[in-house]
């Protein structure tokens, strides 16, 4: 099998990746594969990671998240961060020699939360919006509003 060379660039808003081997096997020799975690999203805040990692002698795992930078080699480990960035550059580099297990990249963007997944109002007046204000609202999201005005007879919605 070929070692991985080149880039990728990953957008979704939460995913994960290794070095490109299954659980138990060793990763190849001679890789150099970067890849780019930037989340396609507005109103992101944060990406919160974490790496599990079993990097050989010689062998190097650069994560470079906005001033932050972590240089993973001859070693074993869990590495958990909440980066307050925008994109996350992840580079694994392999030389010729001894192998081990690799690592495994989970990432999730950590965006607001406009609105609540169910709010009950109870006032005979008021406004109800998403939350956003200015903002675009995030995707993938439901609201849901439960009108019970004391005493009401009938609601009136103006949209």
């Amino acid at each position: 099998m070929s070692p991985l060379q080149g880039a990728e660039t990953l957008t979704t808003l939460a995913g994960s990746f290794s070095d490109g081997t299954h659980t138990f096997d060793n990763y190849r020799a001679k890789m150099d594969y970067t890849w780019t975690i930037q989340p396609d999203v507005e109103n992101l805040q944060s990406i919160s990671w974490n790496v599990t990692y079993d990097i050989a002698e010689g062998d190097t795992l650069f994560i470079t998240a906005d001033k932050d930078n972590w240089t993973l080699t001859a070693d074993s480990n869990v590495l958990k961060i909440n980066s307050a960035c925008k994109a996350i550059q992840v580079r694994f580099v392999t030389d010729d020699s001894l192998a081990r297990t690799g690592f495994r990249f989970n990432y999730n963007g950590v965006i607001p939360e406009f609105c609540k997944s169910y709010v009950a109002y109870s006032e005979p007046t008021l406004n109800i919006t998403d939350g956003s204000e200015e903002a675009n609202y995030n995707p993938m999201t439901t609201c849901k509003y439960r009108l019970m005005p004391s005493r009401a007879t009938a609601i009136i919605l103006h949209i």
